[in-house]
């Protein structure tokens, strides 16, 4: 039976790997990006965010959307929140939300460098109520952070995926 058990393990296993394939690698990857940014989060003494779909869902959009219009001009926290408010359209569970782009880089490393070299992308980084957020990398160029402050109380407290 255990043998019978452990062939299966393997192939379900190996199902997963040829229907997904491997992992695509470019020099950009969104979610090393993130892990970086949190570990100088939490060296500053600040918390860690939480990956959240939501955001992942407004990033992704950012990042086509700054292909052919670079800047922030695409980025309206009214979209997201509007006076304290939640519009929904976006990011339900957000109070306020904030955003760091990038592109031409060639490494994550390279990006958060260039974020904490320039003060207004800086204090975007070390605002200590973030508690979620989403990186996306569209060509393997042009890059979009999203970050958060969630609702206190309401069901969209609960993590989609915990970092």
């Amino acid at each position: 039976m255990k043998n019978w058990l452990r062939a299966g393990v393997v192939v379900i296993l190996a199902l997963v790997v040829v229907v997904t394939g491997p992992a695509k690698q470019g020099k950009l990857n969104n979610r090393h990006l993130f892990s970086l940014v949190n570990t100088y989060r939490s060296e500053q003494g600040l918390s860690k965010m939480v990956w959240w779909y939501s955001l992942c869902r407004y990033a992704d959009q950012r990042a086509h959307e700054i292909v052919t219009t670079w800047g922030h001009s695409g980025f309206k926290d009214d979209e997201v929140v509007t006076e304290g408010y939640v519009y929904g359209r976006i990011c339900p569970e957000c109070v306020y939300a904030g955003e760091n782009l990038a592109k031409d880089y060639q490494s994550d490393e390279a990006i958060l460098e260039a974020w904490l070299a320039s003060p207004t992308h800086k204090e975007i980084l070390d605002k200590p109520e973030w508690d979620i957020g989403c990186v996306a990398v569209v060509d393997d160029n042009f890059v979009s952070m999203e970050f958060g402050k969630k609702r206190i109380g309401s069901f969209w407290n609960l993590p989609i995926h915990l970092w």
